[in-house]
């Protein structure tokens, strides 16, 4: 039986980040860029705008993966993934962001729930740690990493 996603999106209010710091305004702006990439993912469902996300120059590696993946790689893969997925909500929130000019690093924390038609439940988490680059007023995936935990 094909499973398939509950239309149902919960937004959560995570106004705090992790280790309970007030976000200064280039902390703040950097975070907005993450969330709005998040939510054009799992909120929107839509691959342009979160492929836009990624600078040209962006590498990523996942924990697991043999090798990191580039930009090519989320052009093609991205329009088959969002949409896909049967995440219902998540929670997401900051762990450190520093940043330097027209570069940050940004740590965070990502909890999802997911549900299919049939009333199967699951969660997963995610820890991930990314370099973005302010560039034309827009702050972009540059590279990074991340893992699934379990807390």
């Amino acid at each position: 039986m094909k499973s398939s996603m509950i239309p149902v999106v919960v937004a959560l209010a995570l106004p705090a980040p992790l280790l309970g710091q007030a976000l200064t305004a280039e902390q703040a702006e950097v975070w907005q860029a993450v969330e709005e990439c998040w939510r054009a993912d799992f909120e929107r469902r839509d691959a342009g705008a979160l492929v836009d996300c990624f600078h040209e120059d962006y590498t990523f590696w996942w924990a697991g993966d043999v090798l990191p993946f580039d930009k090519a790689l989320v052009r093609r893969v991205v329009p088959r993934f969002v949409g896909g997925h049967n995440t219902v909500a998540y929670d997401i929130r900051p762990a450190r962001i520093v940043v330097r000019g027209d570069l940050a690093i940004v740590h965070w924390g990502v909890r999802g729930f997911e549900m299919t038609e049939d009333g199967t439940r699951s969660e997963w988490t995610e820890r991930i740690s990314m370099t973005m680059v302010k560039e034309n007023g827009r702050w972009l995936y540059f590279g990074g990493g991340g893992s699934p935990f379990k807390p």
